[in-house]
């Protein structure tokens, strides 16, 4: 089993969360956003939901939408998490009473050690490849962001829970945890055959890969053997 916690995103049908389940998927999220076309309204969140079950996590992604808009889809749609892609304040993302992942611009350069600080309630930063400016808002682009940015992170007293998502693919996925060691990786565009549309194959290949490099990550190095 992986150290690494994987979450697959923007799932629309039941046959993909149930390969997702079969793989030890961790999380699973859907899409909350009418905008995103990954989106499922509330009717089809509540069928999802019902084949999402433990060990993994129901996740439901929202951008920009007002707290009155998010409580409606909550009453019916009971996530396990909440993630924010847009500009949600710390003090939004915590007032619903569920953990939450705060996902951050990466295209827009910020300042990852002031995010952390400001997101310090949340259970995880989600480093994406998409901006608060321009076309690029939602991401699941299938691009990835300058991967060199995050190491700015080694430099802070308590590193934090990094969640990495943006262009991750069954080919680079391995690469990318080798080089950052996230917490988690986080895939949607990278294992569909069309947006909402998830491949079984590059479902597999995916997971295939994290382990990989989690059991490479796990081994000795020579001086460590000796």
């Amino acid at each position: 089993m992986s150290h690494v916690l994987v979450k697959f995103c923007g799932l629309t049908r039941v046959e993909d969360i149930e390969s997702a389940h079969s793989l030890g998927v961790q999380w699973i999220g859907l899409v909350c956003v009418p905008r995103s076309k990954r989106f499922v309204d509330v009717q089809r969140a509540k069928i999802l939901l019902r084949h999402i079950v433990k060990p993994a996590c129901s996740v439901g992604l929202f951008q920009n939408q007002s707290a009155d808009e998010i409580a409606a889809v909550l009453q019916h749609a009971n996530f396990d998490l909440l993630q924010f892609h847009g500009a949600e304040s710390a003090a939004f993302c915590a007032q619903f009473g569920k953990p939450y992942l705060k996902a951050i611009p990466m295209l827009d350069e910020p300042d990852l050690a002031l995010e952390w600080k400001t997101y310090a309630s949340a259970a995880c930063l989600l480093l994406d490849a998409h901006s608060l400016q321009g076309s690029q808002h939602l991401g699941g682009t299938g691009k990835a962001f300058a991967w060199d940015a995050v190491k700015q992170f080694g430099d802070l007293p308590s590193a934090p829970a990094l969640m990495l998502a943006g262009g991750l693919t069954p080919a680079n996925v391995a690469s990318a945890i080798l080089q950052l060691h996230p917490a988690a990786v986080d895939v949607s565009s990278g294992i569909e055959s069309e947006p909402g549309i998830k491949s079984a194959e590059k479902m597999r290949a995916f997971i295939e890969s994290v382990h990989a490099a989690d059991h490479n990550l796990r081994q000795p190095s020579v001086t460590e053997a000796r």
